[in-house]
């Protein structure tokens, strides 16, 4: 705060005439600059407190400003936008085949990760990390960068980026036969980026896919509804925008969707008996046994009853992941 009131009454002081315009340009540039970084260090506690009450402005700004993450350094920006659990790892930094910071051991490393917030990302079990991990960090950086690149030729390649990286997620653990909780994310994120390069009829079977592994997906409804609407189709849109809400998902983002298609009011009551959660499974048994399907309830109709028991296939429309993924720089 002493940052902030220094840097205004440096502002306000600053009234004298200036020689020529690149004077008072310079000096402008340096007082806006010194503003916007305290700004950055002022919104730490909020933009994190909906992440982790743990996160440590001290700690993990000075490790990870100017890093690099796909060939560019890290911003105070980009930190401040990462899961807690991608600043853990030092966001894929290889220490002892592992992740972590330099001077780091590979015991300290697992103490960490084994807290009850981070094990399900990053363990698939005792010892043993889920190594396709900071590829979803890099994801989630790439994704920070198309949104606040200014070039085109930059926005598109972050968008590839981002995709492909969510992708790997998806296709690495897949073909070890390791079914990892955050899949249904991850084919949101791969939606989410189909849906900003405008490719909707991608984006429509990515957020199917993550709807169909996880229900409660509240985001995966809005990128579904609107690359329908997108397309033209407004009545699929609010039918998908319903169902969203019937699954017990009543956010902002739905109920808004929900009047503007023209939803008729009160909003669709969550339906409890149709909500189908995720089975829970410890993490040591997702090498040994996938997760299989929740067979449908006897009271259901034999035309739902099969469609909620058939597991959806991988995405065969999805583009396969690139040979030798460029960004990995110690995966299997």
């Amino acid at each position: 705060m002493q940052f902030v009131v220094a840097t205004l009454s440096d502002l306000a002081a600053n009234n004298m005439p200036f020689k020529n315009y690149d004077e008072v340009s310079g000096s402008m540039s340096r007082i806006l600059v010194r503003i916007k970084f305290a700004f950055i260090l002022l919104c730490v506690p909020v933009v994190f407190g909906a992440h982790a009450s743990q996160f440590d402005s001290k700690v993990f700004l000075p490790k990870l400003v100017g890093v690099k993450v796909l060939y560019e350094p890290m911003t105070a920006q980009e930190v401040l936008a990462m899961d807690p659990v991608c600043l853990e790892i030092g966001m894929g930094a290889a220490v002892e085949s592992a992740w972590g910071y330099p001077g780091m051991t590979r015991d300290q490393l697992f103490e960490i990760l084994a807290r009850p917030e981070y094990a399900p990302w990053a363990l698939i079990g005792p010892g043993a990390p889920a190594q396709w991990l900071h590829h979803y960090c890099w994801g989630k950086v790439s994704k920070s960068r198309y949104f606040s690149a200014r070039d085109s030729t930059k926005r598109a390649q972050n968008l590839k980026n981002w995709r492909l990286n969510m992708l790997y997620c998806i296709d690495w653990p897949t073909e070890k036969g390791i079914n990892w909780p955050f899949f249904p994310l991850m084919h949101k994120e791969v939606a989410e980026s189909y849906f900003y390069e405008q490719a909707y009829q991608k984006a429509i079977i990515s957020a199917s896919k993550a709807i169909s592994l996880d229900p409660r997906l509240a985001q995966a409804y809005v990128i579904l509804a609107d690359s329908h609407q997108k397309l033209g189709n407004a009545v699929k849109a609010l039918e998908v925008i319903t169902e969203g809400l019937k699954q017990g998902n009543q956010t902002k983002a739905l109920t808004r969707r929900y009047k503007e298609l023209g939803g008729k009011m009160p909003y669709p009551e969550p339906n409890v008996k149709e909500v189908i959660t995720p089975e829970s499974v410890p993490a040591e048994k997702l090498l040994i046994e996938p997760i299989r399907p929740t067979p449908a309830p006897e009271n259901r109709s034999s035309a739902e009853g099969a469609e909620q028991a058939t597991a959806p296939q991988a995405n065969t429309d999805q583009p396969s992941k690139p040979v030798g993924n460029p960004y990995c720089r110690f995966c299997p």
